[in-house]
């Protein structure tokens, strides 16, 4: 093939690219980027996933303390972990205390109640504590 016929085909080589990667994508991306995840989909419990709609994570951090832990503290549990990492690494999976619920949502009811016990790996006196009042 001459250097001439394969800068004419040049364009139509681009073209049919392209088509092949808009017919990859997910009918929902390809009309519109910020479009929520796939209704049909499960959830994974992916904390990218989790957050499409229901992040970004730094507002779910600075929401109000109105979780009510077992020994009565008002907590927010939406924390960086540890609590000084604000960073993406300390952000941690949603499926530590929560279940997925199913997509679409259609009810509040199919919304399974969240657990703090993974809190109680480091929080083991179940209180909300810093570490330093109990470990010098």
């Amino acid at each position: 093939m001459t250097m001439r016929k394969m800068i004419r085909i040049r364009p139509f080589l681009i073209f049919a690219l392209l088509c092949l990667l808009a017919a990859a994508l997910p009918a929902s991306q390809a009309a519109d980027p910020q479009a929520k995840p796939d209704a049909s989909a499960t959830p994974s419990g992916d904390k990218d996933v989790c957050l499409q709609c229901h992040g970004p994570f730094d507002n779910l951090a600075a929401g109000p303390k109105k979780f009510t832990a077992e020994s009565g503290d008002k907590i927010n549990p939406h924390q960086y972990v540890p609590h000084n990492r604000k960073t993406e690494k300390g952000i941690p999976v949603c499926t530590k205390c929560h279940k997925p619920h199913p997509l679409p949502l259609t009810s509040k009811k199919d919304v399974p109640e969240p657990s703090i016990e993974w809190c109680y790996t480091c929080h083991h006196t179940e209180e909300f504590k810093a570490c330093v009042s109990c470990h010098k």
